[in-house]
């Protein structure tokens, strides 16, 4: 699955929702240990329990996102200013 996204899918007992959970994923990238399987699924029973969950699901895969943005960022300014030193 791609980073910072979730999918909604249908199921026979309801709704099933699959994202990397943010948590393992900085995990798996500071570690040097096993990998951990990131993808955290959640079942909900019908769309009243489906809208209450996405609510958690979408804050924290924007969380993520914008942290990985920043991290980016930071990572491009260090470089250029490495490379600009060099001059």
């Amino acid at each position: 699955m791609m980073p910072n996204s979730f999918r909604v899918e249908v199921a026979d007992n309801g709704f099933v929702v699959r994202y990397d959970d943010p948590e393992i994923v900085k995990k798996n990238r500071a570690a040097d240990g096993p990998y951990i399987d990131e993808e955290h699924m959640a079942v909900f029973p019908d769309v009243a329990s489906l809208k209450v969950g996405l609510d958690s699901v979408i804050e924290s895969v924007i969380a993520s996102a914008e942290e990985s943005a920043k991290e980016r960022a930071d990572g491009f300014d260090e470089a250029f200013e490495a490379t600009s030193k060099e001059d």
